[in-house]
């Protein structure tokens, strides 16, 4: 006759074989941590990846902020859409302070209508201070998620010559006469090897 199975017997539950296997405990917290670890390894892949931007950029990118180089002194502002917080996230990886706000022009629009109106948002306005290297990159990482920018132009209002203003609204386009910008002009405005100087004459002549 076949022995009668006690309870404690029974098959055992995958739980309970993590929790009294010391073995299978230690690799299934490995296992956590490599999932919770994902997401950032995700991002950090996102950024490597990014076509427009170069591994060397962002090597010294890290080798500065290393160094403690202060990328928040130059501040970046986003008018709130899908696509900007995305690259807000990036931005901030690298060091950067973000701040997305409401739609300046239409502060009462609900953020579904201010998303179904994003292309309108289409001109980047940079600091006058703000070093080539940093607008390069910036730039860079917003029209990959926004390609429908198509504005530049520096920015001398007091209080705003450190500070990138990356998806404002196409009115300025109008205000200040400017050109629209060719795949081809935004690649020559993010060329990494650009003086700070070379990067504000291109800049300007965009700016009739």
């Amino acid at each position: 006759m076949p022995e009668k199975k006690s309870a404690n017997d029974a098959p055992t539950t995958l739980k309970q074989r993590v929790e009294t296997s010391p073995t299978v405990f230690f690799l299934a917290a490995l296992l956590a941590g490599f999932l919770a670890g994902i997401g950032t390894y995700r991002a950090i892949l996102q950024i490597a990846q990014l076509e427009t931007i170069s591994k060397k950029t962002l090597a010294d990118l890290k080798s500065d902020a290393a160094s403690n180089t202060d990328y928040s002194s130059y501040p970046i502002v986003f008018t709130r859409v899908p696509e900007a917080t995305q690259s807000a996230s990036l931005l901030r990886q690298i060091g950067f302070e973000v701040t997305l706000i409401k739609d300046v022009a239409a502060p009462n629009a609900t953020p579904e209508e201010t998303a179904a109106n994003k292309e309108k948002f289409s001109a980047v306005a940079v600091g006058g201070e703000v070093p080539a290297r940093i607008a390069v990159v910036a730039i860079r990482i917003a029209r990959d998620h926004m390609p429908w920018l198509k504005y530049v132009f520096l920015q001398t209002a007091p209080g705003s010559t450190r500070q990138l203003f990356l998806n404002a609204h196409e009115s300025w386009a109008t205000t200040l006469n400017l050109k629209p910008l060719s795949d081809a002009d935004f690649k020559a405005i993010t060329d990494e090897h650009l003086s700070t100087e070379q990067f504000r004459r291109v800049v300007q002549t965009f700016q009739q």
